[in-house]
């Protein structure tokens, strides 16, 4: 039972780090940061529009949001429903993570071609810079930890239903 406390935890504990800094743009002595909401919806300073959004960044958080549904609601268990559950709690992580990859390389390949064209009209090169944030290496953090306690919930309870007998995967 305290694994699946965790694991709400850490659950709650990525949809927030959704809100901190992902990526910071830095030129000179300035900083921007741009957190993973405004990944997804843009960001406006001064009521200028400095980036617009992508909402496919919204692929990290809801997979989440959906779980952590789930683990509160405990909605009605259907013979298997369990088995799936244990099986989407594993591969999440993973699908996060490497989404969480993917993301970066993406913003990466968004911030280098739109700097590219400064340059041609005289920004010097490494001028301005792009980094990962502390949100996004916090996203990938828990995802981690939350893979760790997905593997020990689902090896634990399969262990349960070996000595139990009550195994809903099928016996081959």
């Amino acid at each position: 039972m305290k694994i699946k406390f965790s694991i709400k935890i850490i659950l709650s504990l990525i949809i927030l780090t959704f809100f901190l800094p992902f990526f910071v743009i830095s030129c000179d002595e300035q900083e921007l940061s741009v957190s993973g909401f405004e990944t997804a919806f843009g960001k406006s300073i001064n009521n200028l529009r400095i980036q617009d959004g992508n909402p496919a960044t919204l692929v990290l958080i809801i997979p989440n949001i959906i779980i952590l549904i789930i683990l509160l609601y405990k909605i009605k268990k259907e013979p298997g429903s369990s088995v799936i559950f244990k099986y989407a709690l594993i591969f999440t992580p993973i699908f996060n993570i490497s989404a969480a990859f993917t993301t970066r390389t993406i913003v990466r390949r968004m911030f280098d071609s739109r700097l590219a064209g400064y340059i041609r009209i005289g920004l010097e090169p490494g001028l301005v810079n792009m980094r990962l944030g502390y949100g996004i290496i916090l996203y990938i953090l828990l995802n981690i930890a939350l893979l760790a306690l997905a593997c020990v919930n689902f090896f634990a309870d399969r262990k349960r239903e070996i000595k139990t007998g009550d195994s809903q995967t099928p016996q081959i």
